[in-house]
């Protein structure tokens, strides 16, 4: 039998702590607990967009996903917009920041985004090791057209990042399509083959926009 993950959930105002086994790969998702706001003691920038709630081998942890809506940008109508992911480990008195991601799009006078991918969002224990690996995925673009998005899937175990870089795919005409190109950074390529794996798997099933069929 694989490790047990001891997983934390909160609802209703009370808690309670189940002894649940890492799934097998394919079956990837961590039953983790869905927050429905920033838990008091942690300090975040932005609107609360969505959040995990977790305990493994490392301690309880909380990912949490904020985004600060479009602002005004530098002159006319340009406009801005910055989104951040936070994973906190928690103390015996509040919360110590593990990492924190920042993305942006500035000065944007067409359309603007940068928006998280939610169905993305996961919490893995794909090789197995106790500690949790946390996927978000985003895409962000400043367009007049129908034209690629900049698209990105960031994993973290731990500290560590591990980063697939690349574009949206959409349907430019009847037969063309333009972009679902993607580039696994070096963490990803000298790393487990079952996280390259994995991100390949998500990015194609998330790149396609404007009618594109992967």
């Amino acid at each position: 039998m694989k490790h047990l993950l001891r997983i934390l959930a909160m609802a209703a105002g009370f808690g309670f702590v189940c002894l649940c086994a890492a799934p097998a790969y394919g079956q990837s998702d961590l039953p983790t607990n869905s927050l429905s706001g920033v838990p008091r003691g942690a300090a975040v920038t932005g609107q609360f967009v969505a959040g995990r709630e977790w305990t493994d081998r490392t301690g309880g942890n909380v990912l949490i996903l904020t985004a600060t809506g479009e602002t005004k940008g530098r002159g006319g109508d340009a406009r801005s917009v910055e989104i951040y992911a936070y994973h906190f480990v928690k103390t015996g008195n509040g919360f110590r920041l593990l990492w924190k991601m920042t993305d942006f799009v500035r000065d944007c006078e067409f359309d603007i985004s940068a928006e998280f991918i939610l169905d993305a969002l996961a919490v893995t224990d794909l090789d197995d090791n106790g500690t949790a690996e946390t996927w978000v995925m985003y895409k962000t673009a400043c367009r007049s057209d129908v034209s690629p998005a900049t698209l990105k899937l960031i994993m973290h175990e731990g500290e560590k990042k591990y980063a697939m870089r690349g574009r949206t795919l959409v349907k430019v005409s009847d037969t063309d399509t333009e972009g679902g190109d993607m580039t696994p950074d070096a963490a990803f390529t000298a790393g487990p083959a079952v996280f390259l794996k994995y991100a390949e798997r998500t990015w194609k099933q998330f790149r396609p926009e404007f009618g594109a069929n992967d």
